[in-house]
């Protein structure tokens, strides 16, 4: 299994996939200025800028399986009431409000993700015991067994 490395450490690499244990010490929400997908960043231990993109909010009428053209083609009313909205979306709100009570805290958090130009991206985080998972992210063990 992959390593948990400190920021320090992490820094000291050009690129990394894994995991980064560290303080968050600052964070920036978002949730309709970039191309309608909510951000959310955050720095660790000063040095670290981390970054988590949720999907773009889906308010698109998604056909179910099998059903004809002419039932997919129905009014408009009927398409927004038929909204599919993605729960990544609200996962990113409660994930903020647990890195606000992390730095409040004073508290370390777990990032998963990859490391590049001078950008951590954030696929899985972990924060005291509660963990959220952002696009289709693979752990540690699994990338393992695939052979990366």
């Amino acid at each position: 299994m992959k390593e948990n490395l400190t920021v320090d450490e992490m820094l000291l690499k050009e690129s990394y996939e894994g995991i980064v244990v560290g303080k968050p010490t600052g964070m920036y929400a978002d949730r309709a200025s970039y191309g309608n997908a909510p951000i959310l960043a955050f720095i660790l231990d000063r040095k670290l800028p981390c970054k988590i993109r949720a999907q773009p909010y889906s308010q698109r009428y998604k056909a179910k399986e099998g059903e004809s053209e002419l039932v997919q083609e129905r009014s408009l009313i009927t398409r927004i009431i038929n909204f599919e909205f993605d729960d990544e979306n609200e996962k990113l709100g409660i994930a903020a409000a647990f890195i606000d009570q992390a730095i409040r805290n004073q508290s370390d958090i777990e990032v998963h993700g990859s490391y590049e130009n001078q950008l951590f991206n954030v696929h899985y985080l972990k924060v005291e015991n509660y963990g959220f998972e952002f696009s289709e992210y693979k752990f540690p063990f699994e990338t393992l067994e695939e052979g990366k």
